[in-house]
């Protein structure tokens, strides 16, 4: 499977993360932006040749979603407790990311060093709930919105929908918002913004949000989904929902 090949290539990339040095690593943010990608890379080969900025801000997405506690670091447990329930991750392939990733020794992984990781080792760009989870599905559709408001809109769709507050979108909560539920929080009644979705339609939403397969939508879910699929910040009863409510009481 995908996983699999993907955790066979990350254990033989993550031991040679240990060696890696903190003044090395802290460079890599100096340098000019034209470095090659021997310079810039562990693994030159397997380098995509994605522009800093794109890497920073795909790290900046992983650390956001993992940091369940929003303390501005990354614990073992977090990063354990993510990478093993959703994506089935080893202990050990985990320790190895953990240590990996950890330049100073610190015990807790920073948003700087992961961006670091990020830069010198290009497997995590694409591996399973790292990079790979967050790559833009519609790049020519991104509309470069900064990752806090991605966040902010899902945050506020995703607590519009669970309406149980339980902490998890099901798959009757999600069907019954789309299906129409959604419109009572319009302001006007305009039947070009209340739209119903199809059965089959909503079906293909749940399953593509429900990254885990576990049946429901976890906020961290929601806020993945909205940066990997830019259509879904201006699809009606989600991101348009959003904006249009913002609007409203900006006025």
């Amino acid at each position: 499977s995908t996983l699999h090949c993907s955790a066979m290539v990350l254990s033989l990339v993550l031991p040679c993360m240990c060696f890696v040095l903190s003044p090395l690593s802290s460079s890599v943010h100096r340098r000019s932006k034209h470095v090659t990608m021997a310079e810039r890379s562990n693994w030159p080969a397997l380098d995509d040749g994605m522009p800093e900025d794109q890497i920073n801000r795909l790290a900046d997405a992983v650390f956001a979603t993992i940091d369940t506690n929003e303390d501005g670091e990354l614990s073992d447990t977090e990063l354990r407790e993510y990478l093993k329930d959703g994506f089935a991750y080893e202990d050990e392939l985990v320790t190895k990311l953990f240590t990996g990733i950890d330049f100073d020794s610190s015990g807790m992984i920073s948003a700087e060093e992961l961006r670091t990781s990020f830069v010198k080792h290009p497997p995590l760009r694409t591996a399973p709930g790292l990079g790979g989870l967050f790559k833009s599905s519609w790049p020519a559709m991104d509309d470069g919105m900064p990752l806090k408001d991605i966040n902010e809109m899902a945050d506020w769709v995703f607590g519009q929908i669970d309406v149980n507050d339980d902490g998890q979108i099901s798959d009757s909560e999600l069907r019954e918002f789309l299906k129409g539920g959604y419109c009572n929080l319009l302001e006007v009644d305009n039947d070009d913004e209340c739209i119903s979705y199809e059965e089959e339609l909503i079906a293909k939403i749940m399953k593509g949000i429900d990254f885990d397969t576990s049946g429901e939508i976890s906020k961290g879910e929601m806020r993945i989904a909205f940066f990997r699929n830019p259509t879904l910040r201006t699809a009606p009863g989600m991101g348009r929902l959003y904006r249009e409510t913002m609007a409203g009481i900006a006025k």
